[in-house]
C-alpha cells in the first residue's frame, strides 16, 4: 500500500507514452515525402532508419523538367547581345555545344539576373534546355559546355586576326603611297580565330593593307614594301 502512489505515476506514464506512440504511427501512416517537380536524384542526405523532422534537408533534385546554365557575362559582352531585358525577348534560341565531344542541344533564354556579381563583377544569363534528359543525346547535369548566343547586328566591321592589334591597342595598315599609318582600335568582338573591330569612317569604303604583325618600332610615315596576304576565311 505504501508504493500505490508511485505505482500510480508509472501507470500514467505509460499512459502518456502509449498515446504520444499512437500519434506517432498515425502520423508516420499519414506521412508520405514527394518531390514538388518530377526530378533526379543527386545526391541522398539521410539513410534509411534515420530520424528526420521539418526542415530537415533530405536529398538534392534535379528537375527533369528544363535544365538552368548559368552564363556569367561581362559589361561588354552584354552590349554586344540583343536586348534581352525586353520579356518579349526572352525565350530566345540559344545553342549549346558539349566541350568535350561537340555534340549539340538547342536551348533558349529564361532569364536575365538584374544584379551584379560582387564578387566577378559579372551579369547572368540563365539559359533552359527543357527535358534535358529526353534529349538526344541526353543531356546531363554537370556538363561541360560552350554557349553560342545570336548577338545584335553590328554593320561595317573589320574581321582581323588578333596579332593586328598591337600592344599599345593600334591597327597599322598601309596607304596608297605606301606609308605606315595607324588608328586606335578596341575591338567589338572577339573568338577564338578573330577580332572584330570599327575602323574609322574614311577607310571603311574600300579595301585596305592591314598589318598582321605590327612591330613596336613602327612610326606613322614610314615607308614600306609591301607583301600582301590573304587572311584565313576572310
Amino acid at each position: 500500500m505504501l508504493r500505490q502512489p508511485q505505482l500510480k505515476a508509472a501507470q500514467a506514464t505509460v499512459k502518456q507514452a502509449e498515446s504520444v506512440l499512437r500519434n506517432a504511427q498515425k502520423e508516420l501512416r499519414r506521412t508520405k515525402v514527394t518531390a514538388p517537380f518530377n526530378a533526379l536524384i543527386v545526391e541522398r542526405q539521410v539513410s534509411p532508419g534515420a530520424y528526420v523532422q521539418a526542415g530537415t534537408e533530405i536529398a538534392l533534385l534535379y528537375s527533369t523538367e528544363h535544365m538552368e546554365v548559368k552564363v556569367d557575362l561581362s559589361e561588354k559582352d552584354w552590349r554586344n547581345l540583343p536586348n534581352l531585358h525586353l520579356k518579349e525577348n526572352h525565350n530566345l534560341p540559344v545553342e549549346l555545344f558539349s566541350v568535350k565531344d561537340k555534340k549539340s542541344w538547342v536551348g533558349r533564354v529564361l532569364r536575365v539576373e538584374q544584379h551584379v556579381d560582387g564578387s566577378t563583377r559579372q551579369r547572368s544569363l540563365i539559359i533552359a534546355v527543357d527535358r534535358p534528359l529526353e534529349q538526344t543525346p541526353a543531356l546531363y547535369p554537370g556538363t561541360f559546355l560552350n554557349v553560342l548566343i545570336d548577338g545584335r547586328t553590328v554593320d561595317k566591321l573589320w574581321r582581323l586576326p588578333s596579332s593586328a592589334l598591337s600592344q599599345r591597342g593600334e591597327i597599322w595598315y598601309v596607304t596608297q603611297e605606301n606609308t605606315l599609318a595607324n588608328f586606335s582600335a578596341e575591338p567589338v568582338f572577339s573568338d577564338s580565330e578573330a577580332i572584330y573591330i570599327t575602323a574609322p569612317e574614311q577607310l571603311g569604303t574600300e579595301a585596305q593593307r592591314v598589318l598582321f604583325h605590327p612591330l613596336s618600332s613602327y612610326l606613322k610615315g614610314m615607308k614600306v614594301n609591301v607583301t600582301e596576304r590573304e587572311p584565313n576565311n576572310g
